[in-house]
């Protein structure tokens, strides 16, 4: 059964106390947008993350179709983060994860030589063309 989102964001709002003009306001729409949002049985997600930060409460929870998206947690910027479990433990061993940095390390050292040795190219294609413009500029002085 679908939830209407409207209803449930008109209850939070209830439950916090705050008024429609104040709401509004806090996601920069007219009044008149906001009644509209009131009466939607959906609302488009970037609306609906910008609900959930004003109201401090993540509706996305409601609407979860997975166990995940429930447990997810909307932060000030704007990420949504899986809530820590108890049990939750960190993947692989400490061993493991050396590896893993020593291995992103060495790429992104790898990467950083790639970008030099584009630079160093980039450069000396961009000093070329100034060369044969120089050249023809010559040439044509020469003729004259």
């Amino acid at each position: 059964m679908a939830k209407h989102i409207g209803k449930l964001i008109l209850s939070r709002l209830a439950e916090l106390g705050m008024n429609k003009s104040e709401f509004a306001r806090r996601i920069n729409k007219s009044r008149q947008n906001v009644q509209d949002i009131f009466k939607r049985e959906s609302v488009d997600t970037d609306l609906l993350l910008q609900i959930s930060k004003v109201l401090n409460f993540n509706f996305f929870t409601l609407l979860a179709a997975n166990e995940e998206l429930a447990k997810a947690e909307v932060h000030e910027d704007g990420v949504m983060y899986r809530k820590k479990q108890k049990g939750d433990k960190v993947n692989g061993s400490s061993e493991d994860i050396k590896k893993q940095l020593d291995i992103a390390k060495r790429e992104i050292l790898y990467l950083e030589k790639i970008n030099t040795l584009l630079e160093s190219k980039i450069g000396k294609k961009s000093a070329k063309p100034a060369l044969k413009v120089s050249a023809k500029k010559t040439a044509k002085k020469v003729r004259k």
